[in-house]
């Protein structure tokens, strides 16, 4: 499957007159616009999958479940791994096992204690510029 991508767009918008600093001549100029845009992306309904998850009764669905209704608009889960636990009614070790395996996957990555960040090219709720924000933060870590 391909993954989403980003690409750069420049239309030209119109035209506009400037005088050149370096000689005092007005020059007419094409006024070019540039924007990024994200295709090749799937949407999906976060909430009906959880709850679809969650009807499947795995204990590490429940803290994939727990931590992806747990994220902040940074994508970042502020909590301790037995904080986790208790929310998401599992055995500490459960937590564990799940969070070693989303950060060994690239899913997600460990800020510091009791911080964690959801990587943005895996899921984001958000435009694109915070998402590009987001997405420079996680591959700093």
């Amino acid at each position: 499957m391909k993954k989403g991508t980003t690409t750069k767009k420049t239309k030209i918008v119109g035209t506009q007159n400037f005088i050149n600093q370096k000689t005092g001549e007005i020059v007419e100029l094409n006024v070019v616009e540039a924007s990024s845009t994200d295709f090749n992306f799937e949407k999906i309904w976060l909430g009906h999958i959880m709850q679809a998850l969650d009807c499947l009764g795995s204990q590490r669905i429940k803290v994939v479940t727990w931590l992806l209704e747990n994220k902040d608009n940074d994508n970042r889960i502020i909590a301790r791994q037995a904080d986790i636990a208790e929310g998401a009614n599992v055995s500490k070790q459960t937590v564990t096992d799940v969070i070693s395996t989303l950060i060994s996957n690239d899913i997600l990555k460990m800020v510091h204690r009791g911080v964690y960040l959801l990587n943005p090219n895996v899921i984001f709720k958000g435009h694109h510029g915070k998402r590009m924000d987001v997405l420079i933060r996680y591959n700093k870590l």
